[in-house]
């Protein structure tokens, strides 16, 4: 009885999270640029827009559209030019994999 509470919210937040995806929602993200020798970390700050299943990325001054690989009530995955996007609907973490080979960790807050 008590999973099937657990399971009955979790899917309320989870439905939640998607809907104001969908809606539209700026996110605020912050966190660090990930050398890929793991030994130097560089601060970033990334804007992200998510309205009506399009996504536009602004890394400092220069806003990108996005192209949206999936969508679902766990992750939001998107490709803008040549780096990837993962956003984590539950966690609010973005992580952007750069073509180099470098990875940005951050944490998302909504405007």
């Amino acid at each position: 009885m008590v999973r099937l509470y657990v399971t009955a919210a979790a899917m309320v937040i989870a439905l939640t999270a998607t809907a104001g995806a969908q809606d539209g929602q700026r996110l605020s993200c912050t966190g660090a640029m990930i050398e890929p020798t793991a030994l130097a970390k560089t601060p970033q700050t990334i804007q992200v827009t998510v309205k009506s299943g399009n996504v536009s990325v602004d890394a400092g001054g220069k806003t990108t559209d996005a192209r949206v690989v999936s969508n679902n009530t766990i992750q939001l995955k998107f490709e803008a030019g040549d780096l990837v996007g993962e956003y984590f609907h539950y966690t609010g973490q973005l992580f952007i994999i750069y073509p180099s080979g470098h990875l940005a960790q951050m944490t998302c807050s909504k405007k």
